[in-house]
């Protein structure tokens, strides 16, 4: 679970220097959270590869159920 909006460098970031580091085999499905509401940071998100984006604010049982699903 990786969100957006995060000290010293933002999520999409993260995934980047994640795929650098690892075999794209190698990662976890990544499920990504974000605020921001145009759409540019979804496709980015979506351009790198994770496995599903969740819209801000999370609801508990839906992050659950979206970690339940990865997990399967």
């Amino acid at each position: 679970l990786v969100d957006y909006a995060m000290p010293e460098l933002n999520g999409l970031q993260l995934i980047g220097q994640l795929q650098a580091r690892f075999a794209a085999d190698a990662l976890p499905p990544i499920v990504f959270t974000s605020a921001q509401g145009d759409g540019a940071v979804a496709r980015e998100a979506f351009g790198l590869g994770v496995w599903d984006l969740l819209a801000k604010p999370l609801l508990p049982e839906t992050l659950r159920r979206k970690m339940h699903e990865v997990l399967a």
